[in-house]
């Protein structure tokens, strides 16, 4: 059983120019961002002198916050909803696998993906795909 922490960041430009109001929105990047707090266990598949296999299941804790624009000809709103001002949280539960090749006595090369879903909402939130390296006391 591990603790873990996972963020990500998505962005987007936003252009919106309207004919016949003086509202305009040009090259404007708009963020979301999610922070995963997480517990999850993990287990080998398989391995051999020089490769491994491992796999991940969890669950998260999920805060987030976001960046949004409604723009229309009846005029222009701005927000940024997160934790503090509008209690955004969800919880749900994440599956992954990885790979790793052994480089040297003590360290793996890999690469780690996870699909997250949340449970509290049901729709999947994340894929991720991550390099890793680990050391091997």
């Amino acid at each position: 059983m591990f603790f873990g922490y996972a963020r990500s960041i998505n962005s987007r430009i936003i252009n919106f120019t309207p004919v016949n109001i003086p509202i305009y929105v040009e090259y404007f990047t708009i963020r979301h961002t999610n922070n995963f707090y997480q517990l999850l266990f993990e287990q080998r598949l398989g391995s051999s002198s020089k490769h491994q296999f491992n796999s991940s299941t969890g669950l998260f804790y999920l805060r987030m916050s976001q960046q949004e624009i409604d723009a229309s000809i009846f005029g222009l709103g701005l927000e940024e909803r997160n934790f503090k001002n509008s209690r955004l949280e969800e919880g749900g539960t994440f599956l992954g696998i990885q790979y790793q090749a052994k480089i040297d006595n003590h360290f793996y090369l890999g690469i780690k993906s996870r699909v997250y879903y949340v449970i509290s909402a049901n729709y999947f939130e994340a894929v991720a795909l991550t390099p890793t390296l680990s050391y091997v006391f």
